[in-house]
This record gives C-alpha cells, sequence and structure tokens, in this order.
C-alpha cells in the first residue's frame, strides 16, 4: 500500500496494513535538517577558506618545481587535541606538506612519523600555516600527526596538501 508524505505529516504502512500518522518521526526529521543546515553551511565555508589559503601556498610551491601529489586531506579537532593520518612516501622523493587551519585557530601544528614512530621533521611554531620540507630515507608508511594547540572556538577545521617534486 502506498502512503501519502507531506512537510507537515508522514503516512506509514501499520502492521495492520492501513496508514497511520507519525509526526514524531517527521519532527525528528525536521529538528536535523534544521540543526545540520546551518552548521553544515559554516563547515563549508570554513573548508573552502582553508582551500583557497592551501592553494595560495600551493602556488609558491608549484613555482619551486613541486606538482602534488593527491588530493587535499581536511579534518577538524578541539583545542589541544591531536590526531593522525597515513601517508605512502618514497625514498629519495622531495615533499613538501602545507597546512592550513581556519580562521578561529591560531596555531596548528604538523609532526611527520617515520614507520618506526621517530619523528622525521616537525613544524610546531606557535603559527597557523605549518610547512614541512623533507626527503624520506626509505619507502613506507608514515604518519602525519596533526596537532591544534591554539582554537578559541572548537572545533577548527584544518586542511593539508602533500606535493613532490
Amino acid at each position: 500500500m502506498l502512503c501519502q508524505l507531506s512537510y507537515r505529516v508522514v503516512r506509514e504502512t501499520s502492521a495492520g496494513g492501513g496508514c497511520r500518522t507519525s509526526t514524531r518521526i517527521m519532527l525528528a526529521a525536521l529538528a536535523a535538517a534544521a540543526l545540520a543546515g546551518p552548521a553544515h553551511a559554516q563547515q563549508q565555508q570554513y573548508l573552502n577558506a582553508i582551500r583557497v589559503q592551501l592553494e595560495r601556498m600551493g602556488a609558491h610551491a608549484e613555482q619551486r618545481g613541486y606538482t602534488p601529489a593527491g588530493g587535499l586531506t581536511y579534518g577538524a579537532l578541539n583545542a589541544g587535541a591531536r590526531e593522525t593520518r597515513p601517508i605512502s612516501l618514497r625514498a629519495g622523493v622531495a615533499y613538501v606538506i602545507l597546512g592550513a587551519c581556519d580562521q578561529d585557530c591560531s596555531d596548528f601544528d604538523l609532526r611527520l612519523m617515520a614507520p618506526d614512530s621517530s619523528v622525521v621533521v616537525q613544524d610546531v611554531a606557535t603559527d597557523d600555516r605549518p610547512v614541512l620540507e623533507f626527503t624520506v630515507p626509505r619507502t613506507g608508511q608514515y604518519l602525519i600527526m596533526v596537532m591544534m594547540p591554539g582554537c578559541s572556538q572548537s572545533p577548527c577545521y584544518w586542511g593539508f596538501q602533500l606535493y613532490q617534486r
């Protein structure tokens, strides 16, 4: 049996085969949409601003002979939080990783860790645009540790781009 759906109420098939109205389902859906709409728009605004920053920074890297290696990596962290992202790197290749974060972020750091967990290179300066420039000694799976020491309104959105030459 086909039931009607309107913007005010949901009509669904009941166990007996007829249609019944469920306003609870519709209210939950409307509440979720109302909450997600502005938050999603703000998130997209932050991510677009980060993308623009990374494109500007990337233009300078490209002038130095670097080319993008993969897509942008994005995320969000609360103040004081950190997370790691895996990254495959090849021995002998020159790399640069450019990072940027949103306007609520005052300090964003990056650390590259080798497969044995030793630190290869890091940018932990008190700024919001970390840059790592390096060549790894052996091919393998490395980790990028993303750290958010300074964030005035959590979560703070961040992004980084890997370049190679």
